[in-house]
């Protein structure tokens, strides 16, 4: 239930945030919201240059989240594993997070510009330019969600980074 809400909540606020008439209660929620997701992609693109700027003084407010962290793989005993948590420098690039990842982040452009969202993109050090993980954080730097391909939850170990990685950001 707690994920359904989630993906209720963004395909409203989508909806309103563009003025788009919507369904209360979608039957098919998860496709109604990805739908309106792309199409809001779409219309982004046409107002980026406007946005921009404005879309840039936000993420400067907390870009000093961005960090290197070294960490136990949880998968590999013994070894260590690097991951990068990044601040989206455009809207093109969480427009392009969203569609590697196959989520609604794209559609967070305003919430970010307006202080409501703050999004980090997780990824494997090795591998920088490759999407892993999108984290919305609080002004506070409390983890407000956490999403991989498909909106569907990381595991366990990767919440145990992400709480590490937002310990020392504090």
């Amino acid at each position: 239930p707690f994920k359904e809400s989630n993906l209720l909540k963004d395909y409203i606020d989508m909806c309103i945030n563009y003025k788009l008439k919507f369904e209360k209660y979608p039957s098919l929620l998860k496709k109604t919201h990805d739908i309106v997701a792309k199409n809001i992609n779409i219309l982004q693109e046409v107002s980026i240059t406007e946005l921009e700027n404005d879309f840039k003084e936000a993420t400067m407010k907390y870009f000093e989240v961005e960090s290197k962290i070294v960490v136990d793989d949880p998968f590999n005993p013994g070894k260590k594993k690097r991951y990068l948590f990044k601040v989206p420098t455009s809207i093109k690039e969480l427009i392009q997070e969203g569609n590697n990842l196959h989520h609604c982040v794209g559609s967070y452009a305003k919430k970010i510009i307006n202080g409501e969202s703050r999004i980090v993109f997780m990824r494997d050090a090795d591998n920088p330019n490759v999407s892993f993980i999108t984290i919305d954080i609080d002004e506070n730097y409390n983890l407000v969600a956490a999403k991989k391909n498909f909106n569907e939850e990381p595991e366990k170990e990767y919440y145990e980074i992400i709480k590490k990685w937002l310990k020392e950001k504090k």
